[in-house]
């Protein structure tokens, strides 16, 4: 298995868990800083976000190489989807998130995440939280019982008009 860091808050974390509760308690973390990064994110104008993603788009083009390789060893996938997954991955940033990255091809994911954090997004606008394949469960839980995210958000409202 692949030992890819998280990064929550702009911190590099292990995705080792280190006691109780640490597992569930990773995305939890991402989603708190997801949430108190995003009036900084929200007050940065236009063309210094396209400047930012721009270099983002940059920095993941340097990096196609190494995204060709992990696609290749983690997925099997060919030079070509690497490139289209590269190509995907600088046209979009959004909102503030966090990626769970998947817990089969987490080099892939954290490529992408650190093309981002290397670009200069403030701490805590991209979050990535991985896991080992038995923690899966656990930790998709956890994010959709976070209110704070997207997916939590759209879960609670569901629930609320069942």
């Amino acid at each position: 298995m692949n030992n890819i860091s998280m990064l929550i808050a702009g911190h590099n974390m292990s995705r080792r868990p280190v006691g109780p509760c640490s597992i569930a308690a990773a995305p939890l973390a991402a989603a708190d800083a997801a949430a108190k990064a995003f009036p900084a994110w929200a007050a940065i104008g236009p063309g210094e976000r396209r400047a930012m993603l721009m270099k983002a788009a940059q920095s993941l083009a340097a990096k196609s190489k190494a995204f060709a390789n992990a696609v290749a060893a983690e997925t099997g996938g060919s030079v070509l989807w690497a490139g289209f997954n590269v190509h995907l991955a600088s046209a979009g940033v959004w909102q503030q998130a966090v990626l769970k990255g998947s817990e089969l091809c987490p080099a892939t994911h954290g490529l992408i995440v650190e093309a981002l954090h290397d670009a200069g997004l403030p701490a805590g606008v991209v979050n990535f939280v991985t896991n080992a394949p038995a923690d899966a469960a656990e930790v998709v839980e956890a994010m959709i019982a976070q209110p704070d995210l997207h997916v939590g958000r759209a879960h609670h409202r569901r629930r609320e008009h069942r």
